[in-house]
């Protein structure tokens, strides 16, 4: 004895469902109505047993009271198992025609369709991807004016005309005013453009000459013009070893007189007082052999983020470090005096006072000072920083320190 188990699909919600079973063709029911129920918690597939129902194709109905619900065919065999239904294919649907099975073999033959039920034939769709020339030739015969016109666009923008380019840029400059620079007439009492743009701020009117501002000369160097070298030139030609020894040389010769001299005196007087002063430049001192210094200078510039600062104090400018009178270290004191290692560091030191402002104090003991020699010394003032926060600088690069001599016997 066999239990055939049937599953169908169907809406969920029926009341007392039950099953039957017909066979195919001739409509005869083949077993008894049998309950169904619905499988798992969906409640879409409904199942019921059957005992010994005949193998092979049948009809299956679910009904609903006396309504049926559902309809489909299922393929049993004389085994116990579970059979699930499967709708049958309405090839009719497919077509929706009554030739639906002569319609779909078409498709596969040599013929094909024709007509608008079916997008090409076979030929067709084979000509598409083997075009003759004449094909092509004809497509693009068929769009040759839109190519023209392609073509005649990329013709013109290969054939720009030289002269139409330069009225523009000369518009463009003209519109900018910057045909004043060189072109035309610039004249300063009615100037071009706007009042304040950068050449106009630079540029007044001088009875009709174009002249530098106060402003635009304000950090100029002095000076009145008329040619030849400027005082700080004429400076430096007669300060500048060995100059200074042939200078003098040439002073000694006989067809120099003494009215020569005294003029020569008063152009280089001259020339002295009219070079002008560098920062922080001013002299120091006078200072007093064997007394305690105190040397404050101050609105150097700002001292932050300094490594180290170093005060020296040499005969010349160009000594080397090594032959420094006094060489004063922030960190460590006084390393140097008179050109050699000293011991005492304590016996000088650099102290900042305000490093935003850069007011610094140096002070020197009398215990080195004392062996400093009377005269005018050079002086200059050296801050230490990293290239990230602006690199080294020296302040006083030109400065000055008078020495006055001690009354005090040194030797003691």
């Amino acid at each position: 004895m066999a239990t055939q188990t049937v599953q169908i699909l169907a809406p969920t919600g029926l009341s007392s469902p039950t099953m039957r079973l017909f066979t195919v063709g001739t409509g005869t029911q083949v077993n008894s109505d049998q309950t169904a129920s619905a499988v798992g918690t969906s409640g879409v597939l409904y199942s019921a047993a059957f005992t010994d129902a005949p193998a092979g194709r049948l009809r299956v109905e679910l009904f609903s009271g006396s309504t049926v619900v559902a309809a489909s065919e299922v393929v049993l065999t004389s085994e116990t198992a579970t059979f699930v239904c499967v709708d049958p294919v309405n090839v009719l649907q497919i077509s929706g025609d009554a030739t639906a099975a002569d319609n779909l073999e078409a498709q596969y033959d040599t013929t094909g369709l024709t007509g608008d039920t079916f997008p090409a034939t076979q030929a067709e769709i084979a000509a598409l991807n083997d075009p003759t020339a004449a094909a092509i030739r004809a497509e693009i015969d068929a769009n040759s004016t839109q190519l023209v016109s392609i073509l005649t666009n990329i013709a013109a923008l290969n054939n720009l005309d030289s002269t139409a380019v330069q009225n523009a840029a000369n518009a463009a400059l003209v519109a900018l005013h910057l045909d004043h620079l060189l072109a035309v007439d610039y004249d300063p009492a009615a100037q071009p453009g706007t009042s304040t743009a950068l050449l106009n701020e630079l540029i007044e009117n001088d009875a009709g000459v174009s002249r530098f501002t106060a402003n635009a000369l304000e950090q100029a160097p002095s000076g009145g013009g008329g040619g030849g070298d400027d005082a700080a030139t004429i400076y430096s030609y007669f300060t500048t070893d060995p100059r200074q020894d042939a200078f003098k040389a040439d002073l000694s010769e006989t067809t120099i007189t003494p009215a020569d001299i005294a003029a020569i005196a008063a152009a280089v007087l001259a020339v002295s007082e009219s070079i002008p002063t560098p920062p922080n430049a001013s002299v120091i001192g006078p200072l007093t052999a064997g007394d305690v210094w105190t040397i404050d200078l101050t609105a150097l510039g700002t001292l932050e983020n300094r490594t180290n600062l170093i005060w020296m104090l040499k005969s010349r400018r160009d000594d080397p470090d090594s032959k420094a009178i006094l060489w004063i270290d922030e960190s460590t004191g006084l390393i140097r005096l008179r050109g050699s290692a000293y011991d005492t560091a304590s016996d000088a030191s650099i102290t900042v006072l305000d490093q935003a402002a850069g007011d610094v104090r140096i002070t020197v003991k009398n215990a080195a000072t004392k062996y400093v020699d009377a005269g005018t010394l050079k002086d200059s003032l050296k801050m230490f920083r990293s290239a990230i926060n602006g690199g080294d600088h020296t302040f006083r690069p030109i400065g000055e320190t008078q020495i006055l001599e001690s009354t005090i016997d040194q030797s003691t």
